[in-house]
């Protein structure tokens, strides 16, 4: 009795209990209003609700535990992370997160060999293979019922195919769809329906990204709380548990600055045989994502001579490592240009190009113009309040709430690394050049020639450098105690109600 006691003195005294214990009511709330808004309640609720805190308070008393016990961080980001990716993988239909279709179909062809799409008869220039007739099943629409078709056709046949368009994928590298690309060739091996396929391909897309964001919060010297709340947000969950090339992208541009940092502020040591081979393998393939992610090759000169056998086999290894980058990925851009075509009405690259050559501070005015129109549309999608095809809204308070903690974390004076203020400068500049290629590449790509206003950026395109922001921001010295402000347990918790609430959100609207 007087253990009991003293068990509930030490919870009530926890500020963490009333932290979850608020969101837990939350949350209840929120569901219901989700449930009522998609016409189901009464029997419906009542077992959302249980199944939820079920879910929520042994998670929670789990991560509880593993903290008492010494558990390292990035552990206890598995645990979650493995819960968190298993529901939206069973929740979430395989096709509606942004662009999965497409990208089902450009890895099934270089499943089949199709590394280079051909033209599609017919189709005005666009590119593909063949594909199984079955993709239809795929759809990026959530509708009433639709856990009832895949049910029906999980176990559909995929002898048939036919030629199948998939042109802007066909700008991705065959490098960044790896995992989906084995998860295809073992859906083959035992004969998967598309749908079985689908998930595979989900599944091995997050075991990817999972040990990647595992060593990135195991490795980095600082800021694991931060790298711990990007990997967490419901976007990245959802894209990581997707069949988009994002997965890996993300994953590999946090991994890869974490092990920067961690060569050059971690622990004092030459470089060996293995830190040579993964610095050269991220670098090559980081491009090869996305090439607007390219320039955090150049953070590699934050790896001081220290670390090297001498000052000469620093500028050898690195000058050759980043010119060879540049240029395989040149190469690659005029292979793929191949497959740029006009989207939308209005598009003109050609012209686009010019303009900003001839005008370009005209062009930094529509990038300002850009930012002020529309910063808070990339701040929601960025911290996951709109989720699958925009089609998935969490409740707008949460937005609030996200950035309030980003804010507080990226802010909070206790993470500090004894930068050089030259050091300092190259990861402003490679945060400008990224955020500068994003917004070019889709004003050249998917802007109407002539708009004053950037279209088609989506908040997720920022996700794998935002944590430079904090890292050129953090103090060089603490000379003084400050407080904790958001701690790894507060972003864990959090990271687990708004991800059970965009779980409910998606399986209302799908049931």
């Amino acid at each position: 009795m007087n253990k009991c006691r003293e068990w509930i003195k030490g919870l009530l005294k926890n500020k963490n209990f009333y932290f979850c214990v608020f969101f837990i009511i939350a949350n209840l709330f929120f569901t219901k209003q989700i449930l009522n808004d998609e016409g189901m309640g009464g029997i419906v609720f009542v077992i959302v609700a249980l199944i939820e805190l079920v879910i929520e308070v042994l998670s929670i008393w789990v991560i509880v535990r593993m903290r008492k016990r010494g558990v390292p961080i990035e552990k206890q980001f598995l645990f979650l992370a493995l819960i968190l990716g298993t529901l939206f993988i069973v929740i979430l239909p395989p096709g509606q997160s942004p662009d999965e279709v497409t990208h089902f179909k450009r890895a099934y062809g270089i499943s089949d060999g199709i590394f280079l799409p051909v033209e599609i008869e017919g189709t005005g220039g666009r590119v593909g293979s063949d594909i199984p007739v079955g993709t239809d099943v795929l759809s990026s629409v959530p509708k009433h019922g639709t856990y009832f078709k895949i049910a029906d056709r999980i176990d559909d046949g995929i002898e048939q195919k036919t030629p199948q368009v998939y042109t802007s994928a066909a700008l991705y590298s065959f490098i960044c769809y790896i995992p989906q690309v084995l998860a295809s060739l073992v859906g083959k091996i035992l004969n998967f329906s598309v749908l079985g396929t689908a998930y595979l391909m989900e599944i091995f897309n997050y075991a990817f990204w999972v040990v990647l964001v595992f060593y990135a919060i195991r490795l980095i010297p600082k800021f694991k709380s931060i790298v711990l709340f990007i990997a967490l947000l419901p976007i990245t969950i959802q894209e990581a548990t997707s069949m988009s090339p994002d997965a890996l992208t993300i994953g590999l541009c946090l991994f890869f600055v974490s092990y920067i940092l961690y060569l050059a502020y971690g622990k004092k040591r030459i470089l060996e045989k293995q830190d040579y081979i993964i610095l050269a393998v991220c670098s090559i393939i980081v491009g090869f994502c996305k090439i607007v992610y390219l320039p955090l090759v150049l953070l590699l000169l934050l790896i001081p001579k220290e670390r090297f056998k001498s000052n000469k086999q620093r500028w050898v290894f690195l000058g050759t490592l980043i010119a060879f980058v540049a240029i395989i990925n040149a190469v690659w851009l005029l292979v793929s240009s191949r497959y740029l075509i006009e989207y939308r009405s209005g598009v003109n690259s050609k012209e686009q190009l010019i303009g900003i050559l001839k005008n370009p501070s005209g062009y930094f005015i529509t990038i300002f113009r850009s930012i002020n129109a529309n910063s808070y549309l990339w701040l929601s999608n960025m911290l996951g309040m709109t989720l699958g095809s925009f089609r998935f809204n969490l409740p707008a308070i949460l937005f609030f709430v996200s950035f309030a903690i980003m804010v507080l974390l990226f802010g909070q004076r206790i993470e500090s690394l004894k930068m050089k203020k030259f050091d300092r400068w190259i990861i402003a500049f490679v945060l400008f050049v990224i955020f500068a290629l994003i917004l070019t590449s889709l004003y050249m790509q998917w802007t109407p020639y002539g708009d004053e206003i950037i279209d088609g950026v989506q908040g997720r395109y920022f996700l794998p450098i935002l944590i430079l922001t904090p890292i050129m921001i953090s103090r060089t010295e603490i000379r003084r105690k400050y407080p904790v402000l958001i701690s790894d347990q507060v972003v864990l918790h959090y990271s687990l109600f708004i991800n059970v609430i965009s779980i409910i959100t998606i399986f209302a609207q799908n049931a």
